[in-house]
């Protein structure tokens, strides 16, 4: 259910639904739809609906490719044209009526169409967090160890930077296995309602997986790895990431505490 409402452009869909719905009894308590389709604040709240509707449909759940935004063209100047029919053989308030929400259907799908478009030329040259297990672990050499205790500071400041740019980030619990046995600075990370939850068990391959098609539906070429992780784990997730063009990183604070002992 988590991660059904974390699908992009739902909630936008629904929070514009319930603004439509409120302007409308607003507007008009009876619902008058001749009397709505005069009301350019009625007109533009329905448009912002359709948008976002357009948007959760065909981009987020029917994931339009190219030849499929470029057949809904005809849609949309389909619909202008209709609008303009019925400007011409139309009468009376029907007329407006049809000829406003034509053009609001155009018009919505036409933005639609210009925000997939933006989408599908942007280069994927983004990154993404997976945490397994709710923990971040930075190598340590026991608990008086200042280089990685400065380096689980800097990670943690990493982490809330993340998150305040909404950047993707994901939590995945798998079970137990063979980690690492390498002491550890270990930071409990609580996933956020906006972060979604994943579970592997390592029995069914990625691609059949909710984590793996949540994944895919990322604008990202770069994973990095968190928490605890075990052999078998790094082995799929290399694996995966290259038969889809995914570059995976486990860092694990690696990195900082190499930059601390450099700095010292």
């Amino acid at each position: 259910m988590k991660q059904f409402f974390n699908k992009p452009y739902l909630l936008p869909t629904l929070i514009s639904l319930v603004l439509l719905g409120v302007v409308s009894a607003w507007l008009s308590p009876a619902f008058d739809l001749f009397a709505l389709a005069h009301d350019l604040r009625w007109l533009a709240v329905a448009a912002l609906f359709l948008y976002c509707l357009f948007c959760w449909l065909c981009i987020s759940l029917g994931r339009w490719g190219e030849v499929a935004w470029k057949r809904a063209d005809y849609l949309w100047l389909g619909c202008v044209a209709l609008a303009l029919v019925v400007q011409v053989a139309g009468e009376g308030s029907l007329r407006w009526v049809a000829t406003a929400l034509l053009l609001v259907l155009a018009l919505s799908l036409r933005a639609a169409k210009v925000k997939a478009e933006i989408l599908l030329k942007t280069p994927r040259r983004q990154a993404l967090w997976l945490i397994f297990n709710q923990r971040l672990e930075v190598p340590s050499e026991g608990r008086l160890d200042m280089k990685a205790q400065r380096a689980k500071v800097r990670l943690t400041q990493l982490l809330r930077d993340w998150r305040v740019g909404r950047l993707p980030l994901a939590h995945v619990r798998v079970g137990s296995g063979q980690a690492s046995a390498q002491p550890s600075a270990v930071i409990d990370v609580k996933p956020r309602f906006s972060e979604p939850e994943f579970t592997y068990d390592f029995q069914d391959s990625l691609e059949a997986t909710a984590l793996g098609r949540w994944v895919l539906e990322q604008p990202v070429d770069t994973l990095y790895l968190f928490g605890e992780i075990n052999s078998l784990l790094l082995a799929q997730l290399f694996r995966w990431g290259r038969d889809h063009n995914l570059e995976v990183i486990v860092d694990g604070g690696v990195t900082l505490l190499n930059e601390e002992r450099a700095a010292a």
